[in-house]
C-alpha cells in the first residue's frame, strides 16, 4: 500500500482550513477604534439551559480574533459547569429571562466596558445600538 508523503495535507485538515477562513457571525460586535473590540452571543437554550458546550462554540469562534471584551448572554440561564468554563476563559456570562433584560444587559455592559473611555465619544454608538435593539 502507498501511503502519500507526510506533507500531504489529509481531508480532515483541509476542512479544518476551509473552517478557519469562514467568517463567524455573532449576535452582536461593537468596536470602537482600536481600544474595544467587543462579541456578544445571545444563546437561547431550549433544553432550560445553556451548557458548557454552547461555551466552547462560542470560544471557537473567538480564538484567533482580537477580542477586548466576550459576553454571552445565556437565555434562561447556564449550568454551573458553563459558568466556570466562560469564567476561565475570560468570557463575562451573564443570564437573561426575557429579551428586554437581555437589552438591558447589553446596554448595561457596554457601558461598564467604556467606563474607562470618555462616555462623550462613544454615547452615540452606544444610542445607535440601543435603537438597534429596539427593533429585536
Amino acid at each position: 500500500i502507498r501511503r502519500p508523503p507526510r506533507s500531504t495535507p489529509s481531508n480532515s485538515s483541509a476542512a479544518s482550513d476551509v473552517y478557519k477562513r469562514q467568517p463567524h457571525t455573532f449576535t452582536f460586535n461593537f468596536k470602537y477604534k482600536d481600544l474595544i473590540n467587543c462579541v456578544v452571543d445571545v444563546i437561547y437554550s431550549p433544553i432550560g439551559f445553556v451548557d458548557k458546550t454552547h461555551v466552547l462554540n462560542f470560544i471557537s469562534k473567538i480564538v484567533e480574533l482580537e477580542v477586548t471584551h466576550k459576553l454571552i448572554i445565556a437565555v434562561p440561564e447556564a449550568n454551573q459547569e458553563a459558568k466556570e468554563t466562560a469564567e476561565l476563559s475570560g468570557i463575562v456570562l451573564i443570564e437573561a429571562k426575557t429579551i428586554e433584560e437581555v437589552k438591558e444587559k447589553i446596554i448595561d455592559f457596554l457601558e461598564r466596558s467604556v467606563e474607562e473611555l470618555s462616555k462623550e465619544k462613544v454615547s452615540a454608538e452606544i444610542e445607535r445600538i440601543s435603537r438597534l435593539l429596539e427593533g429585536l
